[in-house]
Parts: C-alpha cells; structure tokens; sequence
C-alpha cells in the first residue's frame, strides 16, 4: 500500500500503488474489509482526510479530486500540470499540495483555487504542529519551518467560461477563514468600470465556504468587460483581484491567402465563424482594383448556422488574365445586415517566364542563351533576333520546343558580328498561335556601355517615375545615378535601382525623384562608372 490514514477506529483510507492503475479504498469496519472508492491511471501522489466525509487527493499531471461524502462522489479541482506528491491540509479549507520538483501551493477556499507560496527541491515531507506551525523536510538532513498564515477571508472569482456573444458565467468563491463574511456580491462592466452587480449572499460564518455561480447576459458582441468580487468583514470593505473577459463576435469573416494560383484560375479559400445569427448568400467578389470587385462567384458553402463552428468555404476563379493582380473579397448577409471580409490579392501566373543569360563571347562568336519556362501550353519555333537597330537577323535555337510546366534553357551561336556595334537581342516563339518575345538585351564584342532612360515617365505634382535599361561590356558598372536640375547644369543625384552591374550583363532600372517644384522644367540623364 502506499499511504495509510485512520479518521477514527472504523474508518480509514488506504491507497494502492500500481502499474496502471492507482486505487484509494475505504473501510468502516476497522479494516476487516475494503472498497475502491477512487481509481487513477495518472499516479496518485497523496492524500488526505479531514473527518470521515472530508478529504482531497493529488498526484500527476495536475490530478486533484476532493469529496464531500466519504468518496462516493468526487470533485475535479483545478491544480497546475504538476506531479504532485505530498499533502496536507490545516482546516476544511486552507491546505498545502507539494510537487516531485519542491513547489509548494496553498489554497484558503477548500482546494478551489491554488498560488504557489515557496519551492525548495527536494522536499520529502510537510506537517503542520497544533501550534500552526510548518515544518518541510529534505535530503541531506534539511529541515525548514514556517507559520499557517492566512487571510481572513477569501475571495476570488475564477476565471469566465461559457463565453457567448452576449453572455458568460463567472463563479465566486468565498471562505470565511477567520471572520464572519457579509454583503458579497459580483460587479462587472465595460472600460474598467464595474456599474453593474449581483448580489450573492448576505451573510457566510467562520469557517463556512461559499460558492456562486453567476450568468451574464445582454451583454455587447466582442467588447471586453472586467470583472470583481466585492464583500464586507468587520465594516471593511474586501476586493477580489480584477478579471476580464472578450465576449465573441457575432461573426468572423476572412478571406485566406491564394496559395498558388495558374495562368487563367485561382482557388479562392476563406472560413466563417457564426455566433449568433445565420449568415447567408456567401459569395466571393474580385476584380482588378483594390475597391472595385466586378466579378462574383457562389461560395461552396451559402449558408452557416450560428453554431460557432470554423466553416471553410471554396471557389474557383476562372478565365482570369494571366500575370494579372486582382483583389478579392468575402460577402454575405448577417441578419438584413451586408457584410464584408477582409481584402487579399494574388497574382495569376505569365503564361511563359524568358530570362535572358549573360552572353559568352569567343573571338568574334557570341553564345546567346535563355532560360524559358510555359505554364500554359507548350511554346515551339524558338529563334534568337538580334541586330544593330532593329531585329532583322534570326539564329535558330538549340531547342525548338518547351513543353508545358517544364523549364529549359535554350542557346543559339552567332557569327561574323562586327566590331564596334551594339547589338539587340531577344527571343523570339509561338505559343496557342501567338507570338511571344522574350525581354530585350544587349550585347557588343568590343567594350562599350549602353545607357537608356524610356521616354514612358509617370509625372505626379511632386515627384516623377522614371525607368530605362543599363548594359556594359569590358567592365562591371557601378554609382549608376540620374543627375537632373531645372538647368543643363542639373546639380542633384539620385542613385538608381539597382546602382550597379556585372559585365556583359542588361539590367533594367528605375529611381524615383522626390521633392520636385510642381509646375516646374527639369532636365535629366543618367551616369555610371565601369570598372
């Protein structure tokens, strides 16, 4: 047996240790016979009797059970996720449960409620004297003694449950442990305010424990209230600590982000959450502005009852344009009321992605590569354009066709290129019957840098946009800025995006010039460095 305890000459407990399963029997026969009256399978640390009816058990895992009628019925406390082995209790009310690692917990309600009050490792034992005093004992001979110290009363109000949209309940727990307790009652209310009460009890005597629980209704959606217990003993006025608690919303309503969308279509993902009223005709809304939803598309689910339930709901978009942003959003009816999700945006896929790679130079041969991935359809009759102002020469790839969702990269040779001259260059295919380009570049066997600033610009009151395209040959370039003024003169700088390039590379750029006079003539040209 693991622990043995006598309330009187008949009756008595006794706990069994297990492999499985721990056992507390009863006799009330003088231990003649026993009966199991609690069982466990998380171990049973400890327990303790007040009188024949009274008693409470810990043991791992935060196990904690008290019985009021002799272990017919029993109590689930609440106690932290602990292991507890030894306990102790002073009156029906204030008691000490230790754990396997020294941390001492008390409780002045009856086991209701618990703080951690001292930890010292490796505690073997706790008694409590006639004298109210503590003595804890543990290894190497240590011994450590203390006082019963005790509120005269206790008060608390645990933590809300049931939570609604308009409602909650809230349980007080009141023990009178050295003075007669009066005029308790529970106050609660919005912004730290508690201009609402329920009145509890008149009166509870020493040595007495009380409990209530309290329902609160007509309370707002989603809004916090706090929460307080208030009392009187001897004319003084006794507080509980303050709680709070959020009540739900009527609803919750979001679109999630688009995981990987196609060319033409785009699964649409959101969840609901109804608390209190049905919510209905769900549909999804998009477009291609942040504020202009042009286009709708029924949810998979139109309706979801109020039973607080997270509810995903699907669809899919369709005959979207490719490499295309768009704006979508949630929209149902709560109630006669209109409502909106929050607003997320995807981008569709290109149909194809063409990088052009470095060219390689050998003597007066260039290579001319790319690296080209379809997402939709395959792309064939790939060709290299190139020339000096425009693309009036071809050079027939390496590979002829990319096949759909594959990506390869594709090189074609050139000859016979003069000194001395700027070369452009792009790739050139079929795909569905269209002809597609690739991006531009530039290349020269003999070392030069390109310069381009496009004559597309996006002029605000105060500042403007500007783009163009960088190439260098015989070097890496780099403090590539745009000077401007409002003379030839220009005398300001704004570095580029990005500011420099490798060798043999075609970058695109862009700046943006700030804190320009509105209304104003200003002259610009971009500069750089090679090195």
């Amino acid at each position: 047996m693991g622990q043995i305890q006598f309330l009187n000459s008949e009756i008595g407990y006794a706990r069994r240790i297990g492999y499985s399963t721990d056992i507390v029997y009863k006799t009330i026969d003088g231990g003649e016979n026993w009966v199991e009256v609690f069982s466990s399978e998380p171990d049973i640390g400890a327990f303790y009797f007040i009188d024949p009816e009274l008693g409470y058990l810990v043991g791992d895992d935060g196990l904690a059970f008290k019985t009021v009628d002799g272990g017919e019925t029993w109590i689930e406390l609440d106690l932290p996720y602990l292991d507890f082995e030894h306990l102790i209790f002073h009156t029906e009310l204030i008691g000490y449960a230790v754990d396997d690692y020294g941390v001492i917990l008390k409780t002045e309600n009856g086991g209701y409620t618990w703080s951690q009050i001292y930890q010292n490792y490796e505690i073997n034992d706790i008694i409590i004297t006639p004298g109210d005093e503590i003595f804890i004992a543990g290894n190497y001979g240590r011994i450590l003694k203390s006082q019963v110290i005790t509120e005269d009363v206790s008060l608390v109000v645990k933590e809300a449950i049931n939570i609604s949209v308009s409602g909650a309940s809230l349980e007080t727990i009141v023990a009178a442990n050295g003075n007669e307790v009066n005029n308790v009652q529970l106050k609660y209310g919005e912004n730290g305010n508690f201009n609402n009460s329920i009145e509890l009890t008149d009166i509870i005597q020493v040595g007495e424990l009380a409990t209530y629980t309290s329902v609160l209704s007509s309370l707002k959606a989603n809004t916090e209230y706090n929460y307080r217990a208030v009392a009187f003993s001897d004319d003084i006025e006794i507080k509980s600590e303050v709680g709070s608690f959020t009540t739900l919303p009527s609803y919750i309503f979001n679109m999630n982000f688009i995981f990987n969308p196609g060319t033409t279509n785009a699964t649409l993902v959101g969840h609901i959450v109804a608390n209190d009223l049905s919510i209905s005709n769900i549909e999804f809304q998009y477009g291609l502005e942040p504020n202009s939803f042009d286009n709708n598309l029924t949810s998979s689910i139109t309706t979801v009852n109020p039973t607080g339930e997270n509810i995903s709901l699907e669809g899919i978009a369709e005959n979207l344009e490719p490499d295309t942003t768009y704006y979508v959003r949630l929209k149902a009816n709560h109630g006669t009321e209109s409502i909106y999700s929050n607003t997320v945006s995807f981008k569709t896929k290109p149909n194809f992605i063409i990088t052009n790679t470095s060219p390689y130079f050998i003597d007066s041969q260039v290579n001319l590569s790319a690296d080209i991935y379809t997402n939709n359809g395959e792309i064939t009759d790939l060709v290299f354009e190139y020339g000096n102002k425009s693309f009036t020469n071809e050079a027939v790839t390496d590979v002829n066709t990319i096949q759909p969702s594959f990506g390869q990269r594709v090189s074609a040779t050139i000859n016979n290129l003069e000194e001395n001259v700027t070369y452009f260059y792009r790739i050139r295919g079929n795909q569905g019957g269209n002809v597609i380009y690739g991006p531009e570049g530039i290349f020269s066997l003999s070392d030069t840098v390109f310069l381009e600033l496009s004559e597309e610009i996006i002029v605000k009151r105060e500042s403007v946009e500007l783009n163009g395209r960088v190439y260098s040959q015989g070097g890496n370039l780099i403090n590539i800025q745009i000077e401007y003024g409002t003379t030839l003169d220009f005398g300001n700088l704004q570095y580029v995006t990005p500011s420099a390039i490798l060798s043999g590379s075609t970058r695109n750029i862009q700046a943006e010039l700030q804190y320009l006079i509105p209304n104003t003539l200003y002259y610009y040209r971009l500069k750089a460095t090679q090195i």
